[in-house]
């Protein structure tokens, strides 16, 4: 029977240490639990405001590429703008240095009707006292005939 005692009296003070340590390690348990479910929501949360961030982001992108594009077709748009500017303002310099020839001639015909006029050319100059044929004036003169005709 001391034995036994010694026994049952062993169970209650086992049973009686397990109780505490079941009610220490629940509380620490929970207390961990309540930490993690803490750092998981607040990671959660920061997920979620990534996750809008990176949206409004690829948004931007989109909308940037999509500018980038018009842009590139306006630049292009320009360049032949420009290109034609460049040859129309080309053109009109020939039509002026043609037509600047023209009034001179006519000028000169005015003012010495008896000198003969019919070397004068707008595309010779004169290079030690002789009339010589100016390539430069010789081109565009000639490119601009073909375009007219």
């Amino acid at each position: 029977m001391g034995v036994r005692l010694m026994c049952i009296g062993r169970t209650q003070e086992l049973k009686h240490a397990w109780d505490s340590f079941d009610r220490a390690s629940l509380t620490q348990l929970m207390q961990d639990n309540m930490e993690k479910s803490s750092k998981f929501c607040d990671a959660f949360d920061l997920v979620n405001s990534l996750q809008e961030k990176l949206t409004l982001c690829e948004k931007s992108k989109k909308n940037l590429k999509e500018k980038n594009m018009s842009l590139e077709a306006r630049l292009l748009v320009l360049g032949v703008e420009k290109k034609q500017a460049e040859a129309e303002k080309e053109d009109h310099g020939l039509e002026m240095f043609v037509a600047s020839f023209e009034r001179t001639v006519e000028q000169v015909k005015l003012l010495a009707p008896i000198v003969d006029l019919a070397m004068m050319d707008p595309c010779k100059m004169v290079v030690d006292g002789q009339l010589v044929e100016d390539e430069v004036t010789v081109l565009r003169v000639k490119e601009k005939t073909l375009v007219l005709h």
